[in-house]
């Protein structure tokens, strides 16, 4: 694992990420000519024996042993098939059921259902699993979801408004997830993205043309970015970023955080190429990592903290507060008496 990956890993709780290489990925349709020529034996439905494999089953791990009879109520409301269909999707619960409890979180019907759960138990708990087992267990959960009615069975996520912002659940699940990319391309590709995009607040173009030796760090410490072009300044990260964006700026030198060494950077749709390509086969209720969204969420996370409109324009390289009132609107109502307490002090 590179430095910064385990950098985002520890912002996104301090998570340990199995990061060994797979020497060939298969692409989609090689997936499929190999699935076409392998022949399968046909299973017959066996109803009864489904219930019968639900009704017997008890967890090998005491952590789930406790949880039993929610895991069986929920496998009986995914109507499995047959014992095997059935024995699937009571281990996939079960699992998920043992490391909730193993690390201190509820387990209810939400808590195993919970799409944002079942992603940190197959990157964390099942870290030393292949992506394709991991996959499989995401699914199965997924199946008992829909069938509970706890999900919605559609599963392509709508693209979301731009100025829409990320919750901080959101934000270090997909933290987690760009960490858990397979390959050392992908992995520091994505990173480097969320890294710019929720710790500097760039836009799409400034990401893709930010290089290491753009970072600086102040007499007091502090991280910063230079964004030339149309929109030039020097934008300070948030205190979170700095040791992940620490160490992609001097793992890239000279070069691109965003695909270095590449002949070009993709052109204006390379991050959502990119983001297309690492939520292959993926769980389709994750958010989607966008430039857009996370500049906002930016934008409202420095006005939440109390930063000053000028500042926070300045930084996002703004020439109209406009832009900021959207934002400013989903303020929380500040305590009447901070508000005294400040304009008391202000010193007008």
């Amino acid at each position: 694992m590179t430095a910064a990956s385990r950098a985002a890993a520890a912002l996104a709780g301090d998570l340990t990420l199995d990061t060994r290489e797979e020497t060939t990925v298969p692409t989609p349709g090689q997936r499929l000519a190999r699935a076409k020529a392998i022949a399968r034996p046909s299973r017959a439905a066996d109803p009864q024996g489904a219930r019968a494999r639900v009704d017997s089953y008890v967890p090998d791990d005491p952590h789930a042993r406790p949880h039993t009879a929610l895991v069986r109520d929920l496998t009986r409301a995914a109507d499995p098939v047959d014992p095997t269909d059935a024995a699937e999707l009571l281990t996939a619960l079960s699992g998920h059921a043992a490391w909730l409890s193993a690390t201190g979180q509820p387990v209810t019907e939400a808590t195993l259902l919970d799409p944002d759960r079942t992603l940190r138990w197959v990157v964390v708990g099942l870290a030393d699993l292949s992506a394709g087992t991991t996959a499989n267990y995401r699914s199965r959960i997924a199946r008992v979801a829909v069938a509970s009615g706890a999900r919605d069975p559609r599963s392509p996520m709508q693209a979301s408004d731009p100025s829409e912002t990320y919750t901080h659940r959101e934000e270090d699940t997909l933290l987690a997830w760009a960490s858990a990319q397979r390959t050392p391309a992908m992995r520091s590709d994505l990173l480097a993205v969320a890294g710019n995009g929720f710790g500097f607040g760039l836009a799409t173009a400034e990401i893709t043309a930010v290089t290491g030796t753009d970072f600086d760090v102040t007499q007091d410490g502090v991280l910063t970015c230079r964004v030339d072009g149309a929109r030039p300044r020097v934008v300070p990260a948030r205190a979170r970023y700095r040791s992940l964006l620490a160490d992609l700026a001097a793992a890239a030198g000279p070069a691109h955080l965003f695909r270095p060494g590449a002949p070009n950077r993709g052109g204006k749709n390379a991050i959502t190429n990119l983001v297309a390509r690492a939520r292959e086969g993926g769980d389709p209720h994750l958010p989607v990592l966008s430039p857009q969204r996370m500049r906002a969420t930016w934008l409202a996370r420095q006005l939440h903290a109390g930063v000053r409109v000028d500042a926070v324009m300045a930084a996002a390289g703004l020439d109209s507060a406009a832009v900021l009132d959207r934002y400013l609107r989903r303020l929380p109502a500040a305590p009447p008496g901070l508000l005294l307490d400040a304009l008391a002090r202000s010193g007008a």
